[in-house]
């Protein structure tokens, strides 16, 4: 009660002159601005830190509702290809499918166009198939094939050739004849492609001992 009654009197006596107690007014106007700012400030910070969170989770939302579109988009189209998928698959397989390719078309072209297959070579060409869910890129194949018989039915075996449902390119043809006994061979240098990884070519390792 002392304490009261003399902080009451210092008070009283402070404030007796108009200035003085004009700057005290101030002075605890301020002070309480203070003390408020700092018990509001968690508060802001907080309020602040929610609507930044919600503005994020906007985006989150907005990212995985476009994602949603894009796979009903995608289911859509491949249910519009689902019966195409065989020839898209044979039109540009995955893995060089060299076994198939050989048999169907050109030996069976060969065949049917009564030419001999004299000789066939690949570029170097991975033989197994690569897995489906690797990174494929669209790959190539050169290759050269040499048939021996009549202009023809080698023209006819051209033709096909470049009508086959997996997309072959005619590079160049060179045609050879020895002699007027022997058949007329015909050489076409080809371009196929395919769905796969890049061949990693490892570089020969010369060992020896030193000079």
């Amino acid at each position: 009660m002392q304490f009261y009654e003399k902080a009451l009197g210092t008070y009283n006596q402070y404030t007796a002159d108009p200035k003085r107690k004009n700057y005290f007014e101030i002075g605890a106007t301020l002070v309480l601005l203070i003390i408020l700012i700092l018990m509001i400030y968690p508060a802001i910070n907080h309020i602040l830190k929610l609507n930044k969170e919600i503005s994020a989770g906007r985006l989150v939302e907005t990212a995985l509702k476009d994602k949603l579109d894009d796979l009903d988009v995608a289911k859509d189209n491949l249910e519009e290809i689902k019966e195409d998928l065989p020839l898209l698959e044979l039109a540009l397989p995955t893995g060089s499918n060299i076994k198939n390719y050989l048999q169907k078309p050109i030996e069976e072209l060969a065949a049917t166009n009564q030419l001999t297959i004299d000789d066939i070579r690949f570029e170097e060409i991975p033989i197994s198939d690569p897995n489906k869910n690797s990174e494929l890129k669209v790959r190539q194949i050169n290759y050269s094939v040499t048939l021996l018989g009549n202009f023809v039915n080698f023209s006819s075996f051209v033709n096909k050739l470049e009508q086959y449902i997996r997309v072959t390119d005619v590079d160049k043809i060179e045609i050879k004849k020895a002699d007027t006994s022997s058949p007329t061979s015909y050489t076409v240098n080809a371009t196929t492609r395919y769905l796969g990884l890049p061949i990693i070519t490892i570089p020969n390792q010369v060992t020896g001992g030193g000079q």
